[in-house]
């Protein structure tokens, strides 16, 4: 499980990514922040689509929670947070209490057969 700790601030240099692989292993993502320490996760540049994504394939972890964090300038050829399916696998993804901004594409991309829950994402 990669595990990002509240209070952390991760910068994201071009064409930059974080890949969850579950279909050549066990892999998951655990990034849970807290109100007073969320964790930032941004471009070391400004800028919209400056970095890739944090994508999910076929990762169907209950590890993989994005929990206040403000994630910031991803997105340069597709989503920012991208949860897809390989081989009839699929994906599970919670985000919470997450501010997601800046995508040079779209901000979340969740492929049929695979689970966004308890989303809660400001307009």
């Amino acid at each position: 499980c990669f595990i990002i700790h509240p209070g952390t601030i991760v910068n994201m240099d071009s064409d930059a990514g974080i890949l969850i692989d579950g279909l050549h292993g066990n892999g998951s993502f655990n990034a849970v922040g807290t109100t007073e320490q969320p964790i930032i996760i941004k471009s070391v540049y400004n800028g919209a689509g400056v970095w890739g994504s944090i994508s999910f394939v076929s990762s169907s972890s209950n590890q993989n929670i994005i929990e206040h964090c403000s994630i910031n300038g991803g997105g340069m050829q597709n989503a920012m947070i991208s949860a897809r399916n390989v081989n009839g696998g699929s994906s599970q993804l919670v985000v919470r209490n997450c501010n997601i901004m800046n995508s040079g594409a779209t901000g979340i991309y969740i492929q049929s057969s695979s689970t966004l829950t308890t989303a809660t994402l400001p307009l």
